[in-house]
């Protein structure tokens, strides 16, 4: 691994010297895309988790949700404060939150790692407005996108529960008001383990929000200079045509083939390589789905950077992206081939109306219900037959 990352930063280091132009423009671009929408997007979520963390809040809601998170996902209750918060936040928020519930003993290193690969999502701003609205240019895709986005996801996270090495506690819970009672009890012996006041607290989750996006930023940056040098040198054509035979056995188009490259290595510039070609609607809403599942090399790098200093191995979270993109573009072509869609949302729009842009949170918070409904459906089944296991 070392020798390769030599071997890339050599790469790197003569790229920027014979393209400097080009590597400027690809990095200001990437910078301005932090600036514009990664910082200010998840900034306030970063802060928000860590002072909701120190605050008691995760011992709480880890007391609350146990029931549930344990029936459908066999891990702990403060799980479900990573799982809300990554699937609402965008990546890579449920990573940060994972390595934090792990250097706080929370979670067991297996727990975390099995949480790890299933609570990093895209946001539901990035579905809705930024894929479905401004790069494939059909609104109507956009809750489509996000069902099997985030169903898969979830969906994988289920699987995982039967995981070799999972644990599985069982215990009474009591009733309703005993457990609210023990929730709050936990959460004010987590007050009470704290010693810092509220300045320091939010002095503290303020710098350790800003070095995990300045984190990002420097992915962001890294990973579009890689990109731009790959295209410069050629390096990338001949990439394209090792790997063209085995694109060829799915029977896959050579534009849908460029676009899948590009999401090999970052998402937005994959999904905007599909929305921009010739491509039948269908195809494109596919490859899509695939591309933001899979998440590109530099997604995956922000994650492996978040978990630097736990003990958490990004191995199964690694596995599960290639599960996830499977899952995701077979839902998608099954949605597009079997559900009883109106024609319009095969068509694609020139002018993508404008107030599907504020629609766009409400229709992922009834998208997020409807999973969570679902999910809660599954719990219930789940709990009456593991009660019925002797």
């Amino acid at each position: 691994m070392k020798k390769f990352l030599l071997l890339l930063a050599i790469f790197l280091f003569f790229g920027m010297i014979v393209y400097p132009q080009a590597c400027f423009q690809a990095a200001a671009a990437a910078a301005a895309v932090w600036w514009q929408v990664v910082f200010p997007s998840l900034l306030p979520f970063f802060i928000i988790a860590e002072l909701l963390s120190r605050l008691g809040v995760v011992h709480f809601l880890g007391r609350l949700l146990e029931p549930f998170t344990r029936a459908v996902f066999r891990l702990p209750g403060c799980a479900a404060f990573a799982i809300v918060m990554g699937f609402s936040s965008g990546f890579p928020a449920g990573a940060n939150i994972t390595a934090q519930l792990r250097r706080e003993k929370l979670l067991s290193r297996q727990e975390g790692e099995r949480l790890l690969a299933f609570t990093n999502n895209a946001s539901p701003l990035f579905l809705f407005v930024a894929s479905a609205v401004g790069l494939l240019e059909a609104p109507q895709l956009g809750i489509m996108l996000a069902t099997v986005h985030y169903g898969s996801n979830l969906l994988i996270g289920i699987l995982l529960r039967w995981l070799p090495g999972s644990r599985r506690q069982s215990g009474e819970s009591g009733g309703a008001g005993l457990l609210l009672a023990q929730s709050v009890a936990a959460m004010r012996q987590a007050q009470r383990q704290n010693h810092s006041s509220l300045p320091e607290m939010t002095r503290d989750a303020i710098r350790r929000s800003v070095q995990a996006i300045v984190l990002v930023c420097g992915y962001m940056v890294l990973f579009s200079v890689l990109i731009i040098l790959l295209q410069k040198t050629g390096a990338e054509a001949v990439m394209l045509t090792v790997l063209r035979p085995i694109f060829s056995v799915f029977s896959l188009d050579p534009e849908l083939c460029s676009a899948l490259f590009s999401g090999l290595f970052e998402m937005t510039l994959g999904v905007q390589a599909a929305g921009s070609s010739a491509l039948p609607l269908t195809q494109k809403a596919i490859a899509a789905a695939a591309i933001i599942a899979w998440g590109g090399f530099s997604i995956q790098a922000q994650v492996s950077g978040m978990i630097a200093g736990t003990d958490l191995r990004p191995g199964i979270y690694l596995a599960c992206r290639f599960l996830q993109a499977a899952l995701s573009a077979l839902g998608m072509w099954f949605s597009l081939h079997f559900l009883p869609l109106p024609a319009v949302a095969l068509t694609q729009t020139s002018a993508a109306p404008h107030f599907l842009a504020t629609l766009a949170p409400m229709l992922a918070a009834l998208t997020l219900l409807l999973l969570l409904f679902l999910l809660g459906m599954l719990a219930w089944l789940t709990g009456r037959l593991l009660r019925q296991i002797p």
